[in-house]
C-alpha cells in the first residue's frame, strides 16, 4: 500500500513541490513544477493529482501512478515572461 511519504520521495527526487492535504473535509494533491519549469503533460506549473475519496482517505497509489506519468513526460522551461509564478520562486 502506498503513502503520502512515498509520494514525497518521488517529487523530491524530481524537485517537484507537493502538497498533500485535507482542506475542508476535501483531500488534495497538487504537484508543482520545479523552479523555473512547466510541466510537458499540460504546459502549467500547477497539476492536481488523481487522487480518488475525496471525501475518505485518498488512494494514494493511484496519486502515486499519476504522479509517475506526470514526471515521465518531463518538463520544460517556463517561457512567459515575467511568470508571476517563476517570480514568487525566487522570493
Amino acid at each position: 500500500m502506498t503513502s503520502p511519504s512515498q509520494i514525497r520521495a518521488l517529487a523530491a527526487k524530481h524537485d517537484v513541490d507537493l502538497d498533500l492535504g485535507k482542506e475542508y473535509r476535501v483531500y488534495q494533491a497538487m504537484a508543482w513544477s520545479p523552479a523555473g519549469k512547466t510541466f510537458s503533460a499540460n504546459g502549467a506549473h500547477c497539476y492536481a493529482l488523481e487522487a480518488h475519496g475525496y471525501y475518505t482517505t485518498p488512494d494514494w497509489n493511484v496519486s502515486l501512478t499519476d504522479l509517475r506519468e506526470l514526471i515521465k513526460y518531463g518538463f520544460e522551461d517556463c517561457d512567459v515572461v515575467d511568470c508571476d509564478v517563476c517570480k514568487q520562486e525566487t522570493v
